[in-house]
């Protein structure tokens, strides 16, 4: 089943009108998890994931699978990465008939501060959720960047820095 934001006319999810309760949870924990990138808040992440979490963000932030390589991962980034605003956009969320598993798709806008300078980071997360004890959670987060450029140059000029 795919949803659709609300008000969307005709969404279905299982032949009922989707409602907050089959995607609005997973909006949710989209949100928290911008939110806590943006806030640095590092066990406020690894608290939306399972324990047995992937992180996998391609050549150019490498792979990281459990909690606690997360952590390592995120805490070296943000000694270069200073400051972030995720724009998370065009969310796609599709429930798997268990009801207990998802997917959704997701662009990212994100302006940035990286080694003290402006930076464009655009690009597309695929990730995978579980309900683990009645509450949806990161199971499996892919990041493709498209494009890392910095502000003042572009990204005609030079997509990635």
């Amino acid at each position: 089943m795919r949803l659709r934001p609300p008000g969307y006319p005709g969404a279905r999810a299982s032949g009922r009108p989707v409602g907050e309760s089959w995607g609005g949870a997973i909006r949710e924990l989209k949100i928290a998890y911008a939110k806590a990138c943006d806030g640095y808040n590092v066990d406020r992440i690894l608290s939306l994931y399972t324990d047995d979490i992937v992180f996998d963000a391609g050549e150019q932030f490498g792979r990281h699978e459990v909690k606690a390589a997360v952590r390592a991962f995120l805490t070296e980034t943000w000694k270069q990465l200073t400051w972030a605003l995720h724009y998370m956009t065009g969310e796609s969320i599709t429930i798997a008939p268990s009801g207990t598993e998802a997917t959704g798709s997701w662009y990212l806008w994100e302006p940035c501060t990286i080694s003290n300078r402006a930076i464009w980071l655009a690009g597309r997360y695929d990730d995978e959720y579980r309900k683990v004890d009645g509450r949806w959670d990161f199971s499996r987060v892919t990041l493709r960047a498209d494009m890392s450029t910095p502000f003042e140059v572009g990204w005609v000029k030079q997509r990635y820095a």
